[in-house]
């Protein structure tokens, strides 16, 4: 079997991809959290200062575990597609 650039670049991407979701869906849910229950911690500040905040720091969390968890979602999703079509060639490995 040989790796080939073809097939780096698409687990690449792939990681690349499941890690905007994660750091994103991360931003969006510290940001929602910081703007609701801001109002009982922080009243002082304004709806968009919370957001920005609750954004910076959800990112920040998310951004932690979210190399990890790419990695798994790639490997799931590689064993996914060798097991459902063991007949066709995996992405990124050539039989030679």
């Amino acid at each position: 079997m040989r790796i080939t650039l073809k097939g780096v670049a698409y687990w690449f991407g792939w990681f690349l991809t499941y890690l905007a979701i994660i750091i994103g869906l991360g931003a969006v849910i510290g940001s929602l959290l910081y703007t609701t229950l801001g109002l009982l911690t922080h009243p002082d500040l304004s709806w968009s200062e919370r957001a920005l905040y609750g954004m910076r720091d959800g990112s920040q969390y998310a951004g932690v575990w979210a190399g990890g968890l790419s990695l798994v979602l790639c490997w799931m999703k590689g064993y996914k597609q060798k097991t459902v079509n063991p007949h066709i060639e995996s992405k990124g490995m050539d039989r030679s």
